[in-house]
């Protein structure tokens, strides 16, 4: 899970992942085997993805109670078996990953939502979409954008800029907010306006609410 809010990994990606693929010297991961074709890419390990491998290396020596090799995998197969091997990569964590989410309260939280959010983070922070295509391996912008959609409050942060307005705990302070309830018409910004999938629904953002004059 840290691996992939920080890395934006997917699940098979990580799965494959061997020690031969870390490069302590200069924290960076290589991914070879991915989803895409968009080729082996190289993502530098942040603070907490390092601290993450650092705790799996240590994990993997207890396993074997000895040192690691490189060609072993980074998460090693466990299922159906008393002992671990290293030699192969896990085939899958679904159950443990549903049990672990309805212990947390997230049930129907799915691991690849972690990527999905990792991207949207990106896409929040300004970073360039380059930049971000090169760390999440899209081999176009239009996966990006399938991906990476702003969340609704930072894109009503961006717009309330156009105003005048001001962001305060969630609400926008503008003149079209704050418009007196005897104004010939007001206008109300409706909750939502773009899902989840990033598709504009059918109600139109804004509604109108004139007086009869």
């Amino acid at each position: 899970m840290t691996l992939a809010l920080n890395t934006t990994m997917r699940a098979c990606e990580i799965r494959a992942l061997q020690w031969q693929d870390i490069d302590s010297k200069e924290r960076v991961i290589t991914v070879r085997k991915s989803k895409t074709e968009a080729g082996q890419r190289l993502i530098p390990l942040n603070r907490n993805a390092w601290r993450a491998i650092l705790e799996l290396e240590e994990r993997t020596k207890r396993l074997v109670g000895g040192s690691l090799r490189r060609s072993w995998y980074v998460f090693p197969h466990a299922e159906g078996t008393t002992k671990p091997d290293p030699t192969q990569p896990m085939s899958s964590w679904r159950t443990a990953w549903r049990r672990l989410t309805q212990e947390a309260g997230l049930s129907g939280l799915r691991f690849h939502d972690l990527r999905h959010h990792a991207i949207t983070e990106l896409e929040e922070s300004s970073t360039s979409e380059q930049t971000i295509m090169s760390i999440a391996g899209h081999v176009s912008a239009r996966m990006l954008a399938h991906y990476s959609h702003v969340r609704f409050n930072a894109k009503r942060d961006a717009l309330a800029v156009l105003s005048g307005g001001s962001q305060t705990d969630g609400k926008v302070t503008s003149d079209v907010t704050n418009a007196s309830p005897d104004a010939p018409c007001e206008l109300q910004v409706v909750e939502n306006m773009v899902d989840v999938a990033g598709i504009e629904p059918a109600t139109p953002c804004l509604q109108s609410r004139c007086s009869p004059s």
